[in-house]
């Protein structure tokens, strides 16, 4: 079987896998965690989220952005050097991509969407052993991508896999209304401009899992925020997290804020959840959104086309994937591990390799 389209029905592996994931100065004990993917969910969202040096941002705001991994000729890519101070916010892709389908579909797609936004409010970090991966290997620019896909199809190189360790995380934010937002109850950040802005959606993904595990969170007073199936932290409903959640709060030292952020739910499968999404995030398209159905559709054709996280009618992929959307007449299609942002952000350098040393993670949390 096609690994893009491999189903992890299996038991879940959390006892042994959590015990590769050094995401933060805490590494997680393989013994604390059994099969409960909201548990092992909480336990990332309290390691990441642990105060960064200066005591105001979390690790992985200091983490590389995506546009410091994806460069534009003739940069290359670098491990940002210094904390980041300041955000630098940006539209998602796939809310570009989705303003642009409606622009161009709307005739004929059965239910309207409301306008997109397409305003600079969003972030996409990557861990270090992420970072690390793409650039040592080659596939931050789209030269790279193409020799690995030549490469795979002719038995030269195996299938893009990441390291267990790796993370990445997209954020959605808004600006501070001092008229109607209690600040206390969001972790917030300013940009170069001064302008104050609150979390409000979080998307988190870990390769502890072979299709990953992945997890979405919003702060508790989103209007749209969907009903969450979380069974660890908040389970049905609870209005105080339970005793092993704020056990993690207090290891990990976090700020009083975060208790004001709700776990959406978890995947490890595409059937159990079938639904994922997040309400700031996949806006437009929560009902049919699913996090591993549609990340498991990132890769490229080895024509460097692609395929859309969208069908004709502008609704997106849940369930198990057919393999028929990988297969294209005279086309080898890439899967790229699940992750959209080397499939939609790597850029052309031209005929000739480009190489870029990759960081030293040792000490990089």
């Amino acid at each position: 079987m096609r690994k893009s389209v491999r189903i992890a029905l299996q038991a879940v592996c959390f006892a042994g896998c959590l015990a590769k994931w050094p995401v933060g100065p805490s590494h997680l004990a393989a013994a604390a965690f059994p099969g409960d993917p909201n548990q092992a969910a909480w336990a990332l969202f309290t390691s990441i989220n642990q105060p960064a040096s200066d005591g105001l941002a979390s690790l992985w705001e200091n983490w590389a952005q995506a546009s410091d991994l994806f460069t534009a000729y003739p940069a290359t890519p670098v491990w940002p050097s210094s904390p980041a101070n300041v955000k630098k916010l940006e539209p998602l892709e796939q809310d570009k991509l989705l303003l642009k389908f409606d622009s161009a579909n709307a005739a004929k797609m059965h239910i309207l969407r409301a306008p997109i936004d397409v305003t600079a409010n969003s972030e996409v970090h990557i861990n270090c052993p992420t970072f690390s991966f793409v650039v040592s290997s080659n596939l931050w620019n789209t030269n790279g991508l193409m020799t690995r896909a030549a490469d795979i199809a002719a038995g030269r190189a195996q299938a893009i896999e990441f390291p267990p360790d790796s993370v990445a995380v997209k954020a959605k934010w808004r600006k501070y209304d001092p008229s109607k937002d209690n600040l206390a109850h969001y972790h917030s950040a300013s940009d170069s401009a001064g302008t104050k802005w609150l979390l409000v959606g979080l998307h988190v993904t870990s390769k502890v899992q072979p299709n990953w595990l992945w997890a979405t969170w919003e702060q508790q007073e989103n209007d749209s925020r969907p009903a969450s199936t979380d069974t660890f932290g908040y389970p049905a409903g609870a209005t105080a997290p339970s005793p092993g959640l704020a056990q993690m709060f207090k290891q990990n030292n976090l700020r009083a804020e975060w208790a004001y952020y709700r776990l959406d739910g978890s995947q490890t499968d595409f059937l159990s959840p079938k639904l994922l999404g997040n309400s700031t995030i996949e806006t437009g398209f929560l009902s049919s959104s699913s996090c591993m159905t549609c990340h498991n559709r990132a890769g490229r054709f080895s024509d460097n086309s692609s395929i859309s996280f969208l069908d004709s009618q502008g609704n997106g992929f849940v369930g198990i994937p057919l393999a028929s959307s990988f297969t294209a007449p005279g086309k080898v299609f890439m899967p790229m591990d699940f992750l959209w942002s080397m499939a939609d952000r790597a850029n052309y350098y031209g005929p000739k390799v480009i190489v870029a040393p990759p960081p030293d993670c040792t000490n990089i949390h």
